[in-house]
């Protein structure tokens, strides 16, 4: 199947989809245990060319959206092994339901 463009409201019914169907990050793995505490995460960064379409979405917690920033999830993990960012391991995050 192709890929979806979403509009604005398209994305909020898309992340609702989402976390009913498996309410966990994509990331880290651990359930979001309410609704606003997901987001949607581009896997490619809408400035570096990533769209806003079913295939580049994904669920993920605020903690890792925001740690992963604008780069890919590849980018993320070498970051986090070069010591060039904290793991979510050492962040002081505990595991968990959130």
């Amino acid at each position: 199947a192709l890929p979806v463009r979403l509009t604005r409201a398209q994305r909020k019914q898309y992340k609702f989809a989402l976390w009913t169907e498996r309410p966990h990050c994509q990331y880290c793995g651990l359930r979001i245990a309410e609704y606003r505490g997901a987001t949607l995460d581009h896997v490619l960064p809408r400035f570096r060319g990533g769209s806003d379409t079913t295939d580049n979405l994904v669920l993920s917690c605020w903690t890792c959206n925001v740690a992963k920033g604008a780069r890919t999830p590849l980018e993320w993990c070498q970051d986090i092994m070069r010591g060039a960012v904290p793991s979510l391991a050492t962040d002081g995050r505990k595991g968990g339901a959130r």
